[in-house]
């Protein structure tokens, strides 16, 4: 008899098929149940792993061996007569068919009924208002290496790269890091794939510009984060009066690499806007890297330069839109008023939009006048705009999140901060802002975590050490206040010694000097010239209410009211409505519900009922 007779007489064939079939159906049940408890992907390996080893088993179990009425016997000591495998093949048949009856519904319930979740996947960052989700694709844009002999082509260079990212932000399918985490790791010896997973995106853009007299040579190659395989390369000479149009030809070709449709406002080819002055371009690029660092000395060098590049070319529209930027956020970090502050950004705001309508910076710093006017609904309509233009533009998320805290919707504000932190991981502004929302929305460990890893990635950053300092007096960790205040005295240049003060009110160990030293935390609340090196304050006016409001100082904190400001940046921090217990204690005081009602100032958005 031959080999195939025999594997047919054997039902080897058969006995082959039901294996398949009754571990496949027993694989797709682990699978469906291992979801549920999230079980590693490894365990569903190994589980198919075994399955396929199995199958060699059976089939040579099947050959040897055969089912009698008598048990399991070896074939060969069957006698044919007496064999009873064509009622096995019978069996097998029928549960084959019962099998595959089986899988034709899994299939069918797999197509139509939708897998569990597993239980462990975070919530989504995206806010609930806003139809953006997060894109499949991703993206961050380091800044080409500057391969000129002249290192003051470094901002040149930095420019190339930020013109690719600008282009390549606007695709609504595409998830771009922002300049500011991209290019902390300018000259960074790490690995492509390290820098990949701290930006959280799955492709780098690299490259060189090397510029010699009006020639310039630009190299871009895309990499993948995962594996480090280059998708993408090209080498671009041109000269230098074509910059922009390099720029767009790098973007155009990054797009198509990605396989993802390159949708702007307007033709990448018509930069009619632009400046043809690279003098100013350059200035441009200064000014906004300062806007970035977010200090008082930054904001005026950042005004500085902006006006320097508008003298060059008075038709440059982002250096208007970047001069708006500034002045908004300016009355922040310096005692600017806030109606000087605001006639200015909506001058430069009014004249970058009359030079090109689809400026999205103009757009956002206009957005932001008008919440500081008091007109959230307006500024949050303004917002979604510039994030359906543009929708990896990070700021626009950070302060849609502030005009929807000041709405009294928090969660959705804390999901637009968080989404603005996962475009821009490295900044410090934005971590900072999400850290102090989240405190006054009483989730304080994930603020405190997001101040200690914004303290590691950038301790220079005031912002950051001042809020540390007020969580530790607030808190009454006083063990930490003199590193903290050393800190924030060595960065700012202070002339005097403000240490004591802070040390004295929070340990609370000497009446009389925690006595003197709350009068002076209450005088210094009074301004806001943290960043002014001969006076001593260490903390901005909200600051100093937080401190005496949590440590139980109800009556010095009311008197502090009549000089924190209502309107403008600052309201934020007095209608957050933290949720503590003295905040809410101290909001239905009398005298504070009197100055409530006589300044017109809107309740602190967490609801409270005062008996």
């Amino acid at each position: 008899m031959s080999f195939f007779a025999e594997l047919k007489r054997r039902n080897v064939v058969r006995v082959g098929i039901a294996y398949v079939l009754i571990a496949w159906v027993l694989l797709q049940a682990a699978d469906f149940g291992l979801d549920l408890i999230d079980a590693p992907n490894w365990v569903i390996q190994a589980l198919f792993l075994v399955a396929a080893i199995g199958l060699p088993a059976v089939l040579i179990f099947s050959w040897i061996f055969e089912m009698t009425p008598e048990g399991l016997k070896l074939d060969r000591e069957v006698d044919r007569g007496q064999s009873v495998t064509p009622e096995t093949k019978r069996r097998l048949d029928r549960v084959i068919i019962g099998v595959l009856v089986l899988v034709i519904a899994l299939l069918a319930g797999e197509r139509f009924l939708p897998r569990p979740e597993p239980t462990t996947t975070p919530p989504s960052a995206d806010p609930p208002q806003v139809s953006h989700s997060e894109p499949a694709q991703s993206i961050a844009v380091l800044p080409f290496l500057n391969m000129s002999a002249d290192p003051d082509n470094e901002y040149f260079s930095d420019g190339v790269a930020e013109e690719v990212l600008n282009a390549l932000a606007r695709i609504p399918d595409l998830k771009v890091a922002a300049r500011t985490s991209a290019f902390s790791f300018k000259n960074s010896a790490q690995p492509v794939s390290q820098i990949a997973a701290a930006l959280g995106v799955e492709h780098v853009l690299e490259g060189s510009v090397r510029k010699a007299g009006n020639q310039v040579r630009i190299t871009a190659q895309l990499v993948q984060a995962g594996d480090g395989f280059r998708l993408w390369s090209e080498t671009y000479d041109r000269q230098l009066d074509d910059i922009f149009r390099i720029q767009d030809d790098i973007a155009q070709n990054i797009a198509e690499a990605l396989k993802v449709t390159l949708d702007l406002p307007s033709s990448l080819n018509e930069r009619e806007n632009e400046t043809d002055s690279l003098e100013a371009y350059e200035l441009y690029l200064q000014g906004m890297g300062l806007w970035h660092q977010r200090s008082a000395a930054s904001l005026l060098s950042a005004i500085a330069a902006f006006e320097a590049a508008i003298e060059l070319d008075p038709e440059f529209s982002r250096a208007w839109s970047g001069l708006a930027l500034t002045w908004s956020v300016l009355p922040g970090y310096t005692d600017t008023p806030l109606s000087l502050a605001s006639e200015k950004a909506l001058e430069a705001a009014n004249r970058a939009l009359a030079l090109d309508p689809d400026n999205v910076e103009a757009r956002l710093g206009l957005a932001s006048e008008k919440m500081n006017a008091g007109n959230r609904q307006e500024a949050l309509r303004l917002y979604d705009e510039v994030i359906q233009l543009q929708p990896s533009l990070a700021t626009a998320w950070q302060w849609r999140g502030r005009a929807l805290a000041r709405e009294g919707r928090i969660e959705d504000a804390l999901a637009s901060y968080e989404r603005a932190m996962s475009l821009d991981p490295r900044s410090r502004i934005i971590p900072y802002n999400t850290a102090w929302w989240h405190e006054a929305a009483g989730n304080t460990d994930r603020a405190r975590a997001l101040v200690s890893s914004l303290l590691a990635s950038a301790p220079d950053f005031p912002e950051a050490l001042v809020f540390a300092l007020t969580l530790a007096v607030k808190d009454g960790a006083c063990q930490d206040v003199p590193q903290l205040t050393s800190r924030l005295e060595a960065l700012l240049g202070k002339q005097q010694d403000a240490s004591p003060t802070y040390r004295d009110y929070c340990e609370k160990s000497d009446p009389g000097l925690w006595a003197e030293a709350r009068d002076r935390l209450v005088s210094w609340g009074a301004t806001r010239a943290v960043a002014d090196p001969n006076h001593p304050t260490l903390s901005y006016p909200p600051d100093v209410l937080i401190m005496l409001v949590d440590r139980g100082d109800h009556e010095a904190a009311e008197g502090l009211l009549k000089d924190l400001p209502h309107e403008g940046p600052f309201s934020d921090y007095w209608r957050a409505g933290r949720s503590s217990d003295a905040w809410n204690d101290f909001v239905c005081r009398p005298g504070v519900q009197a100055w409530m009602a006589r300044e017109q100032v809107e309740f602190p958005l967490q609801p409270e009922t005062c008996d």
